[in-house]
């Protein structure tokens, strides 16, 4: 099952988002808090969550089959995206970067601002694939 996560899971409860991804599947789930944040990492899903101290989730994060371990992503990616589309063709999509980056010592990225929300794009090294998008509120961003 695929759900749409601007749609499904940013400001929902922590514990309310999970009952539904989860349904009557066993994912093993690591969660743990820094400082005010509370971390979700659902690899099994190819989902992490992160919300706030009061388990509102403010961010999403989906990540491609094999990217930081993860398995098949349970989500819809936002725009018909596929994982196996370049930084090329996302530009070509969304227009123009708010923020870019790429260099040696970091993966290159790019950051579009659409709507109410901020899609951050995380790329393999050559560009020519989506590793992992990361959405949130402008507001958390």
């Amino acid at each position: 099952m695929e759900f749409e996560p601007l749609d499904f899971l940013l400001g929902l409860d922590l514990t309310k988002a999970f009952s539904i991804l989860l349904q009557d599947e066993t994912v093993e789930l690591r969660v743990c808090r820094i400082d005010e944040a509370i971390y979700v990492d659902a690899n099994e899903l190819g989902i992490n969550i992160i919300a706030n101290g009061v388990g509102v989730v403010d961010v999403v994060q989906l990540m491609s089959l094999g990217y930081k371990g993860a398995s098949k992503c349970v989500m819809q990616l936002p725009f018909g995206l596929q994982f196996t589309q370049s930084q090329s063709f996302v530009r070509s999509l969304l227009g123009a970067p708010f923020q870019t980056r790429a260099s040696e010592e970091v993966q290159p990225w790019d950051a579009f601002l659409v709507g109410d929300y901020r899609f951050h794009f995380t790329y393999n090294e050559s560009d020519s694939s989506i590793n992992m998008i990361t959405i949130s509120h402008r507001s958390v961003a």
